[in-house]
């Protein structure tokens, strides 16, 4: 974790969404520095959900269609040197307008899954 990291944001997505859009499964931010595991339906003390394309704020998971290629799912984590005042209903556009000027380190991990 780099020195000077206020918190965390975390961004979920999907770019190989059916409509050739990319899908947004998670924005969540103001993640404690020190959080290393986070709990099937649970949301880390103090972080903020925002709304992701699901239209709601909460994580929904992976669900390409029935006999479509794999997904790839990208799990982008930036450690920032601020907590961020933006409002609940904000979604990915408004997070990474925030986070700029204040990312510290980023790192992403891709999972693939198909049905």
């Amino acid at each position: 974790m780099p020195q000077g990291t206020k918190s965390l944001a975390l961004i979920v997505d999907d770019p190989d969404a059916t409509g050739g859009g990319v899908w947004d499964h998670w924005v969540i931010w103001n993640i404690e520095p020190g959080t290393q595991y986070i709990a099937e339906d649970t949301v880390p003390h103090g972080s903020i959900q925002g709304k992701s394309s699901w239209g709601s704020r909460r994580y929904g998971g992976p669900c390409p269609r029935e006999g479509s290629t794999p997904h790839r799912y990208m799990f982008k984590l930036y450690a920032i040197d601020t907590t961020l005042e933006l409002p609940e209903e904000s979604g990915k556009t408004e997070l990474l307008e925030a986070l700029e000027g204040h990312i510290l380190d980023e790192a992403v991990l891709m999972g693939k899954y198909g049905r």
